[in-house]
């Protein structure tokens, strides 16, 4: 019995081990989090405060949201969208315009990274067959491309050793890498509509974060 005794005492000191570990952990990477937010933005002590608190209304929101079970599918979008645009009428107002357009930026670069270079690739090859018209041989040789840029701008997130900076530059190099070797796969019609596809795609995006900005 003391044996059996000893060895919850044990198991149970484990699991609160583990368990602080693991908020430690948390709280860490929180903390990393905020610091590189502030640095790549270059954020005043002041509008690091505000940032933090804005983000700490928009996940008491959501936590709240989430524990309503009272709203139907259409009603929780909805109050999602209005947490979401709340927060970034918040962000706006904290941000002077190079600060936001960074913020924007590195938003869409997350969300990027949330998928996998796989599933990346094949969305690329995928709207590149339907707008490009892409042959089949052509559209197996875009896909080993697409894949092996995602594989290597992965890397380049990933990479710890260098600065947002650098990072950017080395992202830019790949893609222009990929646009050489695009010449060599497309015709010069579909290069030319690969061209003003990939044109009106940063014009939309220029244009989607001037719209927030005016909010």
């Amino acid at each position: 019995m003391k044996m059996m005794k000893s060895i919850f005492a044990a198991t149970f000191a484990l699991f609160a081990i583990t368990a602080v570990a693991q908020e430690e952990g948390k709280v860490e990477k929180k903390e990393s989090k905020k610091e590189r937010l502030a640095e790549e933005l270059s954020l005043s002590e002041e509008q690091s405060k505000q940032m933090e608190e804005a983000f700490e209304v928009m996940i008491a929101q959501k936590k709240e949201l989430k524990a309503n079970t009272s709203l139907s599918e259409e009603e929780r979008k909805a109050e999602m969208k209005k947490i979401r645009d709340e927060h970034h009428t918040a962000i706006v107002s904290i941000l002077d315009e190079e600060q936001l357009e960074k913020f924007n930026a590195m938003k869409d670069e997350r969300k990027e990274k949330m998928q996998s270079p796989e599933m990346r690739a094949k969305r690329q090859t995928k709207e590149m067959t339907d707008k490009l018209g892409l042959s089949e041989a052509q559209a197996e040789e875009v896909y080993e491309l697409n894949l092996k840029v995602a594989e290597k701008i992965d890397a380049i997130r990933n990479d710890e050793s260098m600065d947002a900076k650098k990072k950017r530059a080395f992202v830019k190099g790949n893609l222009d890498d990929k646009r050489k070797t695009l010449s060599t796969i497309l015709t010069e019609e579909q290069l030319a509509q690969y061209d003003e596809m990939m044109a009106e795609r940063k014009h939309a995006a220029k244009e989607r974060h001037k719209q927030k900005n005016d909010q």
